[in-house]
């Protein structure tokens, strides 16, 4: 059912990209009658290009100009989910997103896939209507990029695996060629062939589809969605990114250790998403790797901003958390220095140009071996490490579902299980302890040595 609101014609705006500058076409709203009698609202638009410069507040006016609702049977209940994209006249399916956190007022990004499913599964036809698919996001930033980049591959899978091409643009990019997402940016055009699975099976839209809608939730949040086949897509991605950072010498080894909101406690999730790994689960992993690889001269640890010089830097939410998250890095570090004295230990996420952009490059450039632990964004510059070199995902109940079956296809990437100290715990522990956290930061750095239960603290 579509909105009866109607519009009239407005001006798109001149805004420069980086790479492309575009004059957008009149946008014309008119509200017309399907063959089933029902009235849908439509943007009439020459092509594609006339909405590449969309601004936040047009993109907006087309966000609330097209709210539909598809019914689907779960259980024999009937279900209504709101869908905010829409099909434009040239057979653009326009979805605009808002903010560095790229948000979908309304609509999540799974409901939406699993929307356009739905749509799909109940008309085949409904994927003739489309030529290709837009995400347009107004401002981009690397708020969130755990939940970011999965969303825009998911949606590329999506597209290619109806043979559509899939672009994703922004209005504008604040942190420029530091910006992972602003580097994400694509504009295909023509057809895309059926993407394959990583055991070289088609995967066209069909079973694309069947899997959202068995698992009801997005790609990256379930195990069995079908995520892992992506990889054909965000690997060559990775790499291209990675290798326009040509500025430092590529490490042996690089671990991501995420720090800064991995302190604060998630009461809406009881059992704690995420937390610290013991120091002798990133040796074990490492001391592997010198037995098929050789001996590692350099290791480095790439983690969030920390240091007072970085404080325009550091997000709000880890501005409490920047003491203690100092002291965890440089005790990671010292570790690793002794136990592998052979080896330069480096910590690098001071300054600006160690953006996220650069820490996702220092991984998938590792040449033995990158780690990823307790997080969602650094999964995907693993999975794209050379051929001959390693990639190590954390098995996480939350968090990177897919990894197992991705190892279970790419013989170099594997899922690893640990102890872990949970955010939950450690704030517990804050509340038991003085004004200064001293105690806590020590029980925190004995748990990481000795990988004691903190029931026996």
């Amino acid at each position: 059912m579509a909105s009866n609101k109607k519009m009239s014609s407005f001006a798109m705006s001149f805004i420069g990209l980086s790479t492309v500058t575009l004059l957008m076409a009149a946008v014309f709203v008119v509200e017309r009658s399907n063959t089933d009698g029902s009235s849908r609202s439509s943007s009439h638009v020459g092509s594609m290009a006339s909405l590449l410069r969309a601004t936040n507040e047009q993109s907006r006016q087309l966000l609330d100009l097209y709210p539909q609702t598809v019914v689907m049977k779960n259980d024999n209940e009937k279900e209504r989910l709101p869908i905010y994209a829409t099909i434009l006249d040239d057979g653009t399916y326009y979805f605009p997103v808002f903010g560095e956190r790229m948000t979908t007022p309304g609509v999540s990004a799974g409901t939406q896939i699993r929307g356009t499913c739905l749509e799909y599964l109940k008309d085949h036809n409904y994927a003739n209507q489309i030529t290709g698919f837009h995400i347009h996001n107004d401002v981009c930033g690397d708020e969130s990029l755990g939940n970011i980049i999965p969303f825009l591959f998911a949606f590329q899978l999506l597209a290619h695996s109806m043979e559509k091409p899939f672009s994703f643009t922004c209005g504008s990019v604040p942190m420029g060629d530091k910006s992972l997402v602003g580097h994400l940016q694509v504009i295909e055009q023509g057809p895309k062939p059926v993407p394959k699975d990583l055991h070289g099976d088609l995967f066209p839209v069909q079973k694309f589809c069947e899997l959202q809608l068995q698992n009801r939730c997005a790609l990256w949040a379930c195990p069995d969605t079908g995520m892992e086949n992506a990889a054909s897509l965000i690997i060559p991605k990775m790499r291209e990114i990675a290798s326009k950072f040509v500025d430092f010498e590529a490490d042996d080894a690089v671990i991501h250790l995420r720090l800064g909101d991995v302190f604060r406690a998630t009461g809406r999730i009881p059992v704690s998403p995420r937390g610290l790994l013991p120091h002798n689960e990133y040796e074990k992993i490492l001391r592997q790797v010198e037995l098929e690889k050789g001996p590692l001269s350099s290791i480095s640890i790439v983690t969030a901003p920390f240091g007072d010089e970085d404080k325009d830097l550091i997000r709000e939410k880890d501005m409490e958390f920047t003491e203690r998250s100092r002291l965890v890095a440089e005790h990671l570090k010292e570790f690793l220095m002794q136990t592998f004295p052979q080896a330069t230990v480096a910590i690098h996420n001071s300054g600006e140009e160690e953006s996220p952009a650069k820490a996702g490059a220092r991984l998938t450039r590792a040449k033995k071996v990158a780690i990823c632990g307790c997080s969602s964004f650094c999964a995907y510059p693993v999975m794209a490490v050379a051929d001959d070199a390693l990639g190590y995902i954390f098995k996480s109940h939350h968090y990177n579902l897919f990894s197992q079956h991705l190892a279970d296809g790419r013989p170099n990437i594997r899922v690893f299980e640990s102890p872990m100290l949970g955010n939950n715990e450690m704030a517990a522990l804050d509340e038991t302890s003085d004004e200064t956290g001293k105690s806590t930061n020590v029980l925190i750095h004995k748990w990481l040595r000795l990988v004691h239960d903190l029931r026996n603290f």
